[in-house]
């Protein structure tokens, strides 16, 4: 990477409110910049940044014929589906949890005890596929495919 290039933006880094940012090339991290060294050993929020992050690791899935195409259906993952009384449940597809049009009822589910059958079980209030609802569990759906096929080590998709 040109030195003049990683100046300008080191100083854009530090003129905005980032507090790390790094550009990594194969193996190798090539720029890196760190507000202070406390940067690396406090956790930090990242808030939606993760449904981007499992929408890439989605797409890394499907380059690699690991995930069959954007519409597989979701029954696919979570079997139960097929046993639901609601019909438009078995009709949701992946793509419909990447753009939040799965049709689910959105209900913070970070409190129960097991935050994928809490998202499986709630109403389909919309025909999947008709209305966009931000909605964290479509994404947390998503990462619990990848999680059904890879477990914690996501080493296979690089």
């Amino acid at each position: 990477m040109d030195k003049n290039v990683m100046h300008i933006l080191e100083k854009k880094l530090k003129s905005v409110k980032i507090e790390g940012f790094i550009i990594n090339q194969g193996e190798k991290n090539v720029f890196e910049y760190l507000k202070n060294k406390k940067v690396k050993e406090k956790p930090s929020k990242v808030y939606s940044i993760t449904k981007s992050i499992v929408s890439i690791l989605i797409g890394i899935m499907i380059d690699k014929g690991l995930i069959q195409d954007i519409h597989s259906p979701i029954y696919n993952y979570f079997p139960e589906l097929i046993k639901s009384s609601e019909k438009r449940k078995k009709e949701i597809t992946i793509f419909h949890l990447l753009t939040m049009t799965s049709g689910f009822q959105v209900k913070k589910f970070q409190g129960s005890k097991n935050w994928v059958n809490f998202i499986l079980e709630q109403p389909i209030i919309h025909n999947p596929g008709e209305i966009f609802q931000y909605n964290s569990g479509d994404s947390h759906l998503l990462s619990a495919i990848i999680n059904k096929n890879y477990g914690n080590s996501y080493s296979c998709l690089c």
